[in-house]
C-alpha cells in the first residue's frame, strides 16, 4: 500500500512534472491540480521516504522520483552565493527556519545512502557545515534559529539572535545522525551528541515528563507547551525517541533510552486514543521495543573490502539499526565513547562485520553475503 500511494503521488498532479519537486497538496477531489506552494521540509521528508522506497523495492522510479526531488531543491531553492546549501534565495531576508534545513540535510543524506551517489552525501555535509559555522554558538554551545542575508553578500544575525526552538535540535541531531552513517565523518557525531545535551538542558520537563518546545525564561510565553501531533513536520517529541536511542547506540548513556521511554509513557494516552495522530511516535514506539542493532564494520576506511561492506549495510532496508565504523584508532571519538569497540578484530585481516545488541555482538562475519542474511528482516 505504500509503495502503491508513492507511486500515485509521483504519478499525480501534486508532483510538478515540469519542474520537478512537489507541491503541498492538490486541490481538486482527483488530485490532478496543485496548491501553488512547494515546501523545503516536504521535499526533504519526501526525498527520503522515496530512498526508503528504493531500499525496499529495488523499482528505479524511485530512484528516479529522488533524483526528481533533489534537482529541484539544488537548482531552486539553494542559494549558489552567499549560501552554497540549502537556504532558499532571498536577497535581504530571512533564510528558512534551522529545522527545515535539518529535514533537508537528512533528504540528501539518506538519498545518498540509498542511491550510492556520493554528491550528495557531499551537498549535505556543506549544509551541515553552513549551520555549524553561522547558526551554531559554540561559546554557549546553543543552535540560532535563522540568519540573514546581509550586503554584499554576508551571512548576519539580528541584534537579538533568535534561539533555536525544540524543533530545530530535534531535526538537525537527527540530520547530524544521518549525516554521520553516510558519511561515517565522527565530527557529525560528536556534534550531534553534543547537541543532545543541550536539548536536555534548555527543554527537558523533569516533572511530567518529554520536552518542552520553547526554553524557560522567555517572559513573552505564558505556558510552555508540548506538541502532539505529526502534521506536515512530525512532532519533535516523536522524532527525539528515536534520537535518543541512536545517542545511547553511539554514547552508551543509557538514561537516553530512560527519556525515550518517559516520552513515550507521556504521550501514551493520545497514542493509544488516537494513534492517526502521532504516526511518527507509533512508529518510535515499535524502534523502542525492538531495540536497535549495532552494526559495526571493522575495517581501514579506504580498503575495498570495507567500502563492500559498507555498500551491503546501505543498500539493505533495516531501519531498526544504526551504523558504525571501528577503525582501529582507539583514540577516536566513538572509541572513547564505546570501549567495547576494542574488544572487535578484523578477522584474518579482512573488514569484519558485527551486529551488535546492548552491547553484546554476534559472531563475527566478513562476507557481505552473510551481513545481509544478519540484517534483513
Amino acid at each position: 500500500m505504500a509503495l502503491h500511494t508513492l507511486k500515485m503521488m509521483a504519478r499525480g498532479g501534486i508532483h510538478d512534472h515540469i519542474c520537478q519537486g512537489f507541491h503541498r497538496y492538490s486541490t481538486d477531489q482527483h488530485w490532478h491540480v496543485p496548491h501553488f506552494e512547494k515546501m523545503l521540509y516536504d521535499q526533504g521528508q519526501l526525498a527520503a521516504t522515496y530512498s526508503r522506497a528504493f531500499q525496499i523495492s529495488g523499482d528505479e522510479f524511485f530512484a528516479n522520483v529522488v533524483q526528481d526531488i533533489l534537482l529541484y531543491v539544488s537548482r531552486d531553492l539553494s542559494d549558489q552565493t552567499v549560501i552554497p546549501s540549502l537556504v532558499p534565495y532571498a536577497p535581504l531576508s530571512l533564510s528558512p527556519c534551522l529545522s527545515y534545513a535539518g529535514l533537508m540535510i537528512s533528504g540528501f543524506a539518506q538519498a545518498g545512502v540509498a542511491l550510492a551517489e556520493q554528491e550528495y552525501v557531499s551537498r549535505a555535509a556543506r549544509a551541515a557545515a553552513f549551520l555549524r559555522r553561522h547558526l551554531f554558538d559554540p561559546a554557549s554551545g546553543r543552535l540560532l534559529r535563522s540568519c540573514y542575508r546581509g550586503k554584499e553578500n554576508t551571512v548576519e544575525q539580528s541584534a537579538v539572535p533568535i534561539q533555536g526552538f525544540l524543533e530545530d535540535y530535534v531535526f538537525v541531531i537527527q540530520a547530524l545522525f544521518d549525516l554521520y552513517e553516510a558519511s561515517l565523518e565522527q565530527g557529525w557525531l560528536e556534534w550531534a551528541l553534543q547537541l543532545q545535551h543541550m536539548q536536555d538542558k534548555l527543554f527537558w520537563d523533569p516533572k511530567g515528563f518529554a520536552y518542552f518546545s520553547s526554553e524557560a525564561g522567555d517572559p513573552s510565553l505564558l505556558l510552555r507547551l508540548k506538541n502532539d501531533q505529526d502534521g506536515a513536520e512530525p512532532a519533535a517529541n516523536s522524532v527525539t525517541v528515536t534520537n535518543l536511542l541512536r545517542a545511547a547506540c553511539y554514547s552508551g548513556h543509557m538514561e537516553w533510552v530512560e527519556k525515550a521511554g518517559q516520552i513515550l509513557a507521556a504521550f501514551s494516552e493520545r497514542l493509544q486514543k488516537i494513534p492517526i495522530a502521532l504516526p511518527e511516535m507509533a512508529r518510535a514506539t515499535a524502534v523502542f521495543h525492538h531495540t536497535l542493532k549495532q552494526v559495526v564494520i571493522c575495517g581501514d576506511p579506504q580498503g575495498e573490502d570495507t567500502k563492500e561492506m559498507l555498500r551491503c549495510v546501505h543498500s539493505v532496508f533495516s531501519p531498526n539499526k544504526v551504523l558504525m565504523l571501528a577503525d582501529g584508532d582507539s583514540s577516536g571519538f566513538l572509541y572513547r565513547q564505546l570501549p567495547f569497540l576494542a574488544s572487535l578484530e578484523r578477522k584474518e585481516g579482512k573488514a569484519t562485520a558485527y551486529v551488535c545488541s546492548n552491547f553484546a555482538c554476534s559472531l563475527p562475519v566478513t562476507s557481505p553475503q552473510e551481513l545481509r542474511g544478519m540484517l534483513c528482516p
